[in-house]
């Protein structure tokens, strides 16, 4: 889950329920936090003072308690079409508002609060029409996130009214295969249509995977099953029977039964344990032969409206499971026989805490207004899913009683937090995880380092990183961000990985999923996209031969390059933006490098852009570059050459560079004692300086303060740089480009 307490729950203690609809609370307890996470800042009731008959009033009393001073405290109470507010409570608005398509009279207020304070509304309400009422109060405090809530429900009579929803005497079992099949030689007559319902979000939707049966209303001797069947993922359907058993004055009396039941997963009533049940009216006399439309619409606010909603964010959750899992349409686990079915536990006058899910029992408990939260729905099965694909063997979770997106736990709570919240916001190809109308959702795809809000939820146990790195590594263009969003695995690859590996943390995952991805580059793929979401804190970027990277200065990068022939190479930064800002440049031969192994180059002003020089005079070399940066402004270019060839005494060659080039690279074999001169000459009005490099017998990298440059001369004009080398040998001669881009010629004398 992710709002607030347990999301699993390891042993099965019996489901606590608040009181039946007439006074329900959620809110939290414990020891209080330095700062309150969403969905624990709040302790909310609602109570009525009587259960009213249409046309009666009764008072309804809201409480608020604030763990914690907050600015903007919002409290909502809604009223569902067949109640209406007489006298709002004080000091708040009134105003028409909908949730899917049903009608509400909410009353609101915004405002500050006080640590500990305790507000209380008192309103008056009257019944207008009969059928189920749920009152829901919803409080937040303006973040995104969800907020807290309570309930008061009460069933609406003409004469009489009583708090909670009917249910009936007799718990409705699942279906079994002893039900009577007809023989499809006789199926003559069929009836066809169907089952749909207004989502949460407002567009009618069609109810897949419902169980159905079809039967014949007779009167006498109990009403006979015709045929049985299930919508498709449309939630069209069509039943067809023998239809040559009429009665006297026609055809068949028929109608359609749903059941809120799959073979992968059922929607049941916590109380009872009993499944949803609807009916269809009767068609009567269906004549054999003929085929009769038979379509059914949930009632607006009814209990079929919400079972069916929870049943819908079910299917899509095993459809794009199993599509990843490559068993489309089958068992959450391919080849398990028989299939578990995931029990959804729900009722529209039942409140809980939190959502979550028990093991071993495979029930998923959802309190009354998450028929709105389709994402919960799919987060709290992306848990069933965990713990059956690893075969009951869940991963440890320590710290996760409270825990939240943005929030540490630990690398245990993370992951299969973050597993989960991965897999509700992948279900509807999203970049946000949501919870109901009234919260804020929070954006996955995005953050990086220093992202807003971000800057405090950083590591392998930030359930939200974990999340968010998942999306990164399953996703491809357009959705790749920069700067390190490569990635394009496919949820298939995460999939495979879990199902195969069984990881119990993140560093589990990337440890099982390197060696899954074929190639060098897909691997640094990997690693970057963790990167990008914190999930590793150290990532050894590559850089390839005269390819820049531009990145923000945010962010101080540890870098890589390999050298591929025995010859010079460079490494530049450069700075852009802000001429006060500067960054300097540090190269390691190896992660825990020091002294003689690290080389540093800093000049004091931004037009001065570092660079360390490499003599590799044997085979290929890896070297670690990093860029620090003295100021959290604008970004810096960083690039890596290897020289292209030698400059012969009295020639000139003509190169080019674009407009986020840094660096360029040429040798030269130089005799002790003999003057040379090198001419940088811009063709293009950049801005060059030209330098040369030394070979030392004892030093395998020298910074920039160690040549001999001309650099002062600005735009357009040519520098010109004369040595007399004080050894001989292969020496590096060395272009920054630090504006501009064209062409340019390089010469020696």
């Amino acid at each position: 889950m992710t709002r607030r307490l347990p999301a699993v729950v390891l042993l099965v203690t019996g489901l606590s329920i608040g009181a039946v609809a007439a006074r329900a609370e959620t809110g939290p307890g414990g020891a209080a936090a330095e700062r309150c996470v969403p969905g624990t800042c709040f302790a909310v009731t609602a109570a009525l003072d009587r259960a009213p008959a249409v046309g009666e009033t009764a008072t309804l009393t809201v409480t608020v308690s604030s763990r914690e001073k907050a600015a903007d405290v919002r409290v909502v109470t809604d009223l569902p079409g067949n109640l209406r507010w007489v006298r709002p409570p004080d000091g708040t608005s009134r105003g028409p508002a909908t949730i899917g398509r049903s009608r509400l009279d909410r009353a609101s207020r915004t405002g500050p609060m006080r640590r500990n304070e305790r507000v209380t509304y008192v309103g008056t309400v009257t019944a207008t029409e009969p059928g189920p009422a749920a009152v829901n109060v919803h409080v937040s405090d303006g973040r995104p996130g969800p907020g807290n809530e309570a309930l008061a429900y009460v069933t609406v009579g003409e004469e009489r009214s009583f708090f909670g929803m009917a249910r009936p005497a007799t718990a409705t079992p699942p279906p079994t295969t002893e039900d009577a099949a007809v023989d499809a030689a006789e199926a003559d007559t069929c009836v066809q249509g169907r089952v749909s319902h207004v989502t949460a979000e407002g567009p009618f939707q069609g109810v897949p995977r419902l169980r159905l049966q079809a039967f014949d209303r007779d009167a006498e001797g109990g009403d006979d099953l015709l045929a049985r069947g299930e919508t498709d993922d449309q939630g069209d359907y069509e039943l067809c029977f023998d239809g040559s058993d009429g009665d006297e004055s026609g055809g068949q009396d028929v109608y359609v039964k749903g059941l809120s039941f799959s073979d992968y997963w059922s929607v049941e009533d916590p109380r009872t344990r009993g499944l949803y049940t609807f009916q269809t009216p009767v068609v009567a006399d269906v004549e054999q032969g003929g085929r009769e439309i038979v379509n059914y619409l949930s009632p607006p606010g009814s209990t079929d409206e919400g079972a069916f909603r929870i049943f819908t964010a079910a299917h899509a959750t095993w459809k794009a499971y199993t599509g990843w899992a490559g068993n489309p349409g089958g068992c959450w686990v391919a080849g398990a026989a028989p299939c578990r079915q995931a029990v959804i536990l729900w009722a529209p006058d039942v409140t809980i805490a939190d959502a979550h899910y028990t093991l071993p029992d495979d029930t998923i408990h959802l309190s009354a207004t998450e028929q709105l939260e389709k994402m919960t729905v799919s987060h709290e099965l992306g848990h069933f899913i965990m713990d059956y694909v690893y075969s009951d063997a869940y991963p440890p979770t320590p710290s996760c009683n409270s825990h939240f997106i943005l929030s540490a736990s630990s690398e245990g709570c993370a992951w299969t937090e973050g597993w989960a919240d991965w897999l509700a916001v992948q279900t509807y190809g999203e970049t946000h995880y949501r919870w109901g109308p009234l919260d804020g959702s929070i954006e996955l795809e995005s953050p990086t380092w220093g992202s807003p809000g971000w800057e405090g939820s950083i590591g392998p146990d930030i359930e939200g990183r974990v999340a968010g790195a998942l999306m990164d590594l399953a996703d491809g263009d357009p959705r790749n961000e920069i700067y390190w969003d490569l990635s394009s695995e496919g949820p298939e690859k995460i999939v495979s990985v879990v199902r195969a590996s069984k990881p119990n943390t993140v560093g589990e995952f990337k440890n099982a999923l390197l060696p899954a991805v074929p190639t060098a580059g897909g691997k640094s793929n990997v690693l970057a996209a963790l990167f990008q979401n914190t999930v590793d804190d150290v990532f050894y970027e590559p850089l390839l031969d005269r390819v820049e990277l531009n990145r923000p200065s945010f962010w101080g990068g540890d870098f890589s390059f390999t050298t591929t022939r025995p010859t010079w190479s460079v490494v530049a930064a450069l700075h852009v933006g802000d001429p006060a800002n500067d960054t300097s440049l540090s190269l390691y031969k190896a992660a825990s490098a020091t002294g003689g192994d690290v080389v540093s180059s800093w000049m004091p002003r931004s037009d001065q852009p570092d660079f360390i020089a490499v003599d590799a005079t044997s085979g290929p070399r890896t070297h670690l570059p990093r860029v620090s940066t003295l100021s959290a402004g604008d970004s810096y270019l960083v690039e890596f050459a290897e020289s292209e060839g030698s400059l012969a005494p009295g020639s000139s060659t003509e190169l080019s560079m674009e407009s986020a080039d840094v660096v360029e690279i040429r040798t030269a074999d130089l005799t002790a004692g003999v003057p040379v001169t090198f001419t940088v000459t811009p063709l293009d009005g950049q801005d060059l300086d030209v330098f040369v490099m030394a070979p030392s017998a004892t030093r395998w990298a020298r910074p920039r303060a160690d040549a001999k440059g001309a650099y002062t001369k600005g735009p357009s004009a040519a520098e010109r740089l004369t040595v007399t080398p004080g050894v001989t040998g292969a020496h590096a001669v060395i272009v920054i480009q630090k504006s501009g881009s064209g062409r340019f010629s390089l010469a020696r004398s």
